[in-house]
């Protein structure tokens, strides 16, 4: 497994025990995807307003998506109400 994470990547306010359980099962489920011997690539990334992360294998950055992009979260509360 290799990561790329920028040094400037900003702290994001989330519950860091559902946040480890939502990267176990990525993580998890991006392994039993590969074949024997596969390499996994995480790689993070930021913008004004978001945080990106991506996992990618070989075969994704060959073209052969192993499954599709989910769509960043969006939420319509007020941005005070937003971490509730």
């Amino acid at each position: 497994m290799e990561a790329e994470t920028p040094a400037d990547l900003p702290v994001i306010l989330a519950d860091r025990n559902q946040l480890k359980q939502v990267f176990f099962n990525l993580i998890s489920n991006a392994i039993e995807a590969m074949q024997p011997g596969g390499r996994l690539k995480i790689v993070s990334r930021a913008d004004d307003d978001s945080v990106y992360l991506m996992l990618a294998t070989p075969a994704w950055a060959s073209g052969r998506r192993i499954c599709r992009g989910v769509p960043a979260y969006h939420t319509t509360k007020p941005t005070d109400m937003a971490s509730a």
